[in-house]
């Protein structure tokens, strides 16, 4: 993932504007169908949305995700305020969050939905993490330690099972009025139904999650996001 033109501008300008730090806690790597979308505060009174979700202030604390030239990986932790114990039916149901996927999001103020440079492209490199157990719990906090995907506890290679011709990024919906952005980076223009037809119809929009798909909105000559493996085949 590249940042995006403007974003590139923005840190090197001397005063690039506010950052705001977001939180994806995915549940699906478990089996569910949770995801809790995350921030450590209100931006001017108001809770920030971005890529059509809206994050509700939680009181959250992140360090430790620094990366260094040589070592281990670093283990993040994060540190999330047990209030009223609303954590604990999901701690429970989930075996202490074990294996669900951390994304720590970094973008400007001026780039969250609503505002006038609203774009839902424009942010650094997300940190992509998964939880690797549950360190410390209290009455008023729960604190998890977090592990790269090939850092963690038990995990076996191959992680994924193989797939040739299926993608397996959440494509964006269509709500009524605006579209919902998933873990699929595409928020072009241009529209294409399943079968790689384009489209007017915003409802319509839909990825046929074959390299057709991604080729028709990013370019065949251009870098794709395809998390399938074209390249593999069966044993001859």
């Amino acid at each position: 993932m590249t940042l995006s033109p403007a974003l590139s501008a923005d840190a090197q300008s001397l005063a690039p504007g506010d950052i705001v730090v977001l939180f994806d806690i995915d549940t699906t790597p478990l089996g569910g169908s949770d995801v809790w979308y995350l921030c450590a505060g209100t931006i001017n009174g108001a809770m920030p949305a971005w890529r059509g979700h809206t994050y509700t202030p939680f009181p959250l604390e992140a360090s430790g995700f620094e990366w260094a030239g040589r070592g281990a990986l670093p283990k993040p932790k994060l540190t999330v305020g047990n209030v009223a114990g609303l954590l604990l039916p999901a701690v429970i149901q989930y075996n202490d969050l074990v294996g669900a996927r951390v994304t720590r999001w970094k973008t400007l103020v001026k780039y969250l939905d609503g505002q006038p440079n609203a774009d839902p492209n424009s942010c650094f490199i997300p940190d992509i993490y998964f939880i690797d157990r549950k360190s410390q719990q209290t009455e008023s906090l729960i604190e998890f330690e977090l592990a790269a995907a090939l850092d963690q506890q038990g995990v076996m290679l191959p992680r994924r099972q193989l797939i040739r011709d299926n993608c397996s990024e959440t494509y964006r919906r269509w709500n009524g009025t605006a579209f919902v952005y998933g873990t699929c980076p595409y928020a072009g223009a241009a529209k294409f139904t399943s079968k790689d037809a384009s489209t007017t119809d915003p409802a319509a929009d839909q990825c046929s999650k074959r390299l057709t798909g991604c080729q028709a909105r990013f370019g065949a000559a251009n870098e794709l996001p395809f998390s399938g493996f074209p390249g593999i085949s069966k044993t001859r």
